[in-house]
């Protein structure tokens, strides 16, 4: 279990004002314990931040994970109603084991993630056309007694260049690619990014 100040490692490299914000709120709301639980919550504190918040279940087995809230932004950027429904009925492939990953290492450890990932895959220009389809997550592990991790708190984003189209992640999916600058996965203790240089 990390030490509760050995979280806030994870802000600097959390760039998004919103997901920032969502991190904050769920230190304050932890306290000293490893996580806070789901009853610490309160969504009338963070009004702005529903669009982009998830609630996640985590089931028997730790891998059954099943979306018990989805943010409308988070959905509409999905192109799927994913409220109710397994991640493995959302995602496939190579994105699939990615996220899975991800839910793992907060699961296992009880710690925060952060990650970025665009969705560009060298075999599939004809199909992007210049279109890179970035998102960023914070992903936080809720805990009902100490570190047994029952749900998981995740604020999403999601960036498109100007005048790029409007695809989506179920669509876009299939041509994910872990590569360099393609995904980042932070955790805490990470050491901070340098600034840019000269």
């Amino acid at each position: 279990m990390q030490r509760a100040d050995a979280c806030l490692d994870l802000l600097p490299h959390i760039r998004d004002e919103r997901l920032r914000r969502a991190f904050v709120y769920w230190q304050e709301r932890r306290g000293d314990r490893a996580a806070p639980s789901r009853a610490d919550l309160d969504p009338t504190d963070i009004p702005s931040l529903l669009p982009h918040l998830m609630l996640v279940e985590v089931g028997s087995g730790k891998e059954q994970l099943r979306y018990r809230l989805v943010g409308t932004e988070v959905e509409r950027n999905f192109g799927i109603s994913m409220t109710g429904r397994f991640i493995d009925e959302v995602m496939r492939g190579r994105y699939l084991e990615f996220i899975r990953s991800l839910y793992r290492q907060v699961i296992d450890h009880c710690i925060p993630i952060y990650s970025e990932n665009t969705f560009s895959d060298p075999d599939s220009r004809a199909f992007l056309q210049g279109w890179p389809l970035r998102t960023a997550r914070v992903m936080l592990p809720l805990a009902s007694a100490g570190t047994a991790v029952d749900m998981i708190m995740i604020a999403q984003v999601f960036y498109r260049d100007a005048g790029a189209a409007a695809r989506t992640v179920v669509a876009a999916q299939d041509h994910f690619s872990i590569g360099e600058d393609a995904a980042m996965v932070v955790q805490p203790g990470d050491p901070v990014p340098d600034g840019p240089s000269d």
